[in-house]
């Protein structure tokens, strides 16, 4: 009788807490499928290849991260990198590779500790250079990017405030709207200008300002409505492993050389 009644007790606290609106922790067991996705038009970090799957740097390392922890990991592909951001937010998608960390972003997502360095690059048509030395230089012209990318807390802010930039859905749409003379430069990381140039035949008709903008750092994020934000610790400790172990810096070898001389679709180091 005593084991019932303390039975009936737990039974109603725990309905109480939860009118209350309290929930409890989520438990390793809830966390059954690690459902991983990306930006579509990033490489080497991360693209979508003509089969529909998503590959690259970091799309590899939460692979390989998922299997040394034991839990199931699929990569997804999401849709366009807004779209990808708005699975996130929702839950929809557990965690999203290759995302910089902003004050906006902070607010809807859980971060991991930085992973690798990014540099961002301006693209011009050939022989219509932008000679840059600092940022100011490119308020006379006008600019575009993709939607949904951020640059940078300070890069962002210094775009909102100062400069013209144009937003469009996807990198062809980018390259053709400065082709068609209606933005003198695109904003661009370094390497999926290179990388995204030759796969869709226009590097010979771009020059890349190698005086980079500024260099950002990537990092893995969770939803915070996942069951598996439980994880992070986990992951923060093997992305310190793989970066002592130089495993990171051998992805990016590998996913540059066979992007650049092969075809789209790449084979997981």
């Amino acid at each position: 009788m005593i084991k019932i009644n303390i039975l009936i007790l737990c039974i109603g606290i725990l309905t109480f807490t939860s009118s209350l609106g309290y929930a409890l922790p989520s438990s390793k067991k809830a966390c059954k499928t690690l459902t991983v996705s990306a930006h579509p038009e990033y490489p080497p970090m991360s693209w979508v290849n003509e089969k529909g799957n998503m590959n690259g740097v970091m799309v590899d390392l939460a692979m390989r991260i998922g299997k040394e922890l034991g839990v199931k990991t699929k990569a997804v592909f999401a849709g366009p990198w807004k779209r990808v951001l708005t699975k996130l937010e929702s839950g929809e998608i557990d965690v999203v590779t290759t995302i910089y960390r902003v004050p906006e972003r902070v607010k809807i997502y859980d971060f991991t500790i930085p992973i690798t360095p990014d540099p961002i690059a301006i693209f011009t048509v050939k022989g219509k250079e932008i000679y840059l030395s600092e940022w100011k230089d490119l308020i006379k012209y006008q600019g575009v990017s993709t939607r949904g990318d951020s640059w940078g807390a300070e890069l962002d802010q210094y775009i909102e405030k100062n400069l013209n930039v144009h937003i469009v859905n996807t990198f062809e749409q980018m390259f053709r709207t400065i082709m068609s003379g209606r933005a003198d430069y695109g904003i661009q990381g370094y390497y999926p200008i290179l990388l995204n140039g030759k796969q869709q035949n226009f590097i010979d008709l771009v020059s890349i300002d190698r005086n980079w903008l500024k260099s950002e750092m990537v990092y893995f994020a969770f939803s915070k409505k996942s069951p598996c934000r439980h994880l992070i610790k986990d992951y923060n400790a093997l992305i310190k492993k793989h970066q002592k172990n130089k495993l990171i810096e051998r992805l990016m070898d590998h996913y540059l050389n066979c992007r650049i001389s092969s075809s789209i679709e790449c084979n997981h180091y």
